[in-house]
């Protein structure tokens, strides 16, 4: 006789469905069975994996759909060398009690843009509790304005790209939104057209 097939002997995940659910226990049953076909149950896997997915995603804009109304347009608080701008605590003072009810939380990573490009590259994923995670990613030229060190300007360069994917996510706007990128001179003419298009998606 076979062995039995043991494709599910995992368990389903946290964030399951009444649908993923069912083809999970039709995968056990069919686990139990010494004579289960193991293609059947690779393709049975496959689906489950899939269907789990889909809800994730479902959950995931579900939660965006009751955020999205309630987001506040920012105030721009702090002037810099080329206008005002709203500071990241003052981003995240008026999301993040918004984001927690909902079970939204981001995560974000940086490092050099591939060559010859000299730029840095930020990169932010906005995660759901149920799983889901949507990704945005901008080269920023590093800022090397007044008299910053290159730590200094590490930090004003990824303090701008964390800002501008969170603006990208969420589709944030400000008060007295300047579109036309001319506010910042820590990226390319080029960069503030493609964030421009991207917030306005």
């Amino acid at each position: 006789a076979k062995a039995p097939c043991t494709l599910a002997e995992s368990g389903p995940p946290a964030t399951v469905g009444d649908q993923s659910r069912s083809i999970l226990s039709m995968n056990g049953e069919a686990a139990r069975d010494p004579q289960c076909d193991v293609a059947k149950m690779t393709a049975m896997h496959t689906l489950f994996r899939q269907v789990v997915a889909e809800e994730k995603k479902d959950l995931y804009d579900q939660a965006m759909a009751r955020l999205q109304p309630r987001l506040p347009v920012i105030e721009k608080s702090k002037k810099g060398a080329n206008g005002k701008y709203a500071p990241i605590e003052a981003i995240d003072a008026a999301i993040a009690p918004l984001l927690k009810e909902e079970g939204f939380h981001f995560v974000f990573t940086s490092a050099a843009a591939a060559p010859p490009s000299k730029d840095m590259l930020v990169v932010g994923r906005l995660v759901h509790k149920g799983g889901h995670f949507e990704e945005a990613s901008i080269p920023v030229a590093l800022d090397t304005s007044g008299s910053k060190t290159a730590t200094q300007g590490a930090v004003s360069t990824v303090s701008y790209g964390i800002r501008c994917i969170k603006r990208m996510l969420l589709d944030l706007n400000m008060v007295d939104e300047d579109r036309d990128g001319s506010n910042e001179r820590c990226i390319t003419k080029d960069q503030a057209m493609t964030i421009d298009t991207l917030i306005g998606n």
